[in-house]
């Protein structure tokens, strides 16, 4: 869930590059156990192959993914990836951080040499990760979205607050994600039939958003 710059009539078609800065969520509840114990929720940024899909084939995005498997083991990883012609995501590199961590992450795309560069940074601790790559093999790599995202959902997990929120387009126009250069366009909601509850995210300013967790997701 978030929301994802798409071009508008008579503006640019392609977006350049995408930035914002947040803090990782904790969980909001219970720890992670029954139904959702192998739930996983992407937080971050992402240059997107689709304009009206978050998350998705030829996306490539920095962030950090929040992830319970067996029920008991919750880890939090800063990571770098670009999705597949397969949909599936190809993680390059990574490393652990903590609730509570500010991230900033910013996803460059370089027409002249057809690259992308990543630059993912853990405010609180200083690790780093900066990496140049290319679209992989296959995929449709058409920058036509710049997304700031929570990617699936954000069961068990506190709101995700996004700021610092900066777009440039491929005609070098700059400004937040809400711009009047652009349209804003709302990333698809993920439904728990199990709580019957929509997540929902507030309205985009220029800058900042958040997006709200879902308080019962991980209830037994």
């Amino acid at each position: 869930m978030g929301y994802a710059a798409a071009p508008k009539p008579g503006g640019a078609k392609a977006f350049r590059y995408v930035e914002a800065t947040f803090t990782v969520p904790g969980q909001d509840i219970n720890p992670c156990f029954g139904s959702e114990s192998d739930d996983a929720s992407f937080i971050g940024v992402g240059l997107g192959g689709s304009s009206t899909t978050v998350l998705g084939p030829g996306d490539e995005i920095a962030g950090v993914e929040e992830e319970c498997t067996d029920g008991r083991l919750l880890t939090y990883t800063a990571e770098i990836s670009a999705f597949q012609a397969s949909g599936r995501p190809r993680v390059t590199t990574s490393f652990p951080v903590t609730p509570g961590d500010v991230v900033f992450t910013g996803v460059y795309y370089s027409s002249s040499t057809g690259e992308y560069t990543y630059n993912l940074t853990d405010e609180s601790t200083g690790q780093q990760l900066l990496s140049a790559e290319a679209c992989p093999a296959g995929a449709t790599c058409g920058n036509t979205s710049a997304e700031v995202t929570s990617g699936t959902n954000l069961d068990c997990y506190a709101a995700a607050q996004f700021e610092a929120i900066k777009v440039t387009d491929s005609a070098g126009v700059s400004g937040g994600i809400a711009d009047t250069a652009w349209q804003a366009i709302v990333g698809a909601p993920t439904y728990d039939t199990s709580t019957s509850q929509l997540y929902s995210s507030t309205s985009p300013a220029e800058s900042a958003f958040q997006v709200n967790g879902n308080p019962n997701g991980c209830q037994p």
